[in-house]
């Protein structure tokens, strides 16, 4: 039942992708780094570690990116900033070819359904 559900949530995934504006291959800083809203509604999601460290957050999200241990616990002692924020600042600068999909792909592994569901319904809505 379980590998079934997650099936149909796979299929289900690549529907919405052809159907919603935004596309896989959209550039992280040509949509997300443009839409306060959504950021904010990110960093919300993944600034914070939940259930004792069993629901992943931006420091995964980094650490699939490639980011070294060194540099993201940098942006983690930032008392005016986001982690999460700096973080998308740096994949901006370290990597500009980033991708939506890319991003789609790295919540997908460290298991935030939760956050790639919030940027379903911004594209939903276009405000991305």
């Amino acid at each position: 039942v379980t590998v079934i559900f997650l099936t149909m949530r796979v299929y289900i995934y690549i529907l919405i992708l052809f159907v919603i504006n935004l596309q896989i291959a959209d550039l992280l800083k040509e949509t997300l780094l443009s839409c306060l809203e959504l950021l904010e509604a990110l960093c919300r999601s993944l600034d914070k570690e939940y259930k004792y460290g069993l629901c992943k957050y931006w420091k995964h999200l980094a650490e699939h990116f490639g980011i070294s241990e060194q540099e993201y616990q940098r942006f983690e002692f930032q008392p005016v900033f986001s982690p999460t924020e700096l973080m998308f600042e740096y994949l901006q600068t370290a990597d500009p070819d980033v991708t939506i999909g890319c991003l789609k792909v790295g919540l997908r592994k460290i298991e935030r359904h939760d956050v790639i569901d919030l940027l379903v319904q911004h594209e939903k809505c276009g405000f991305v």
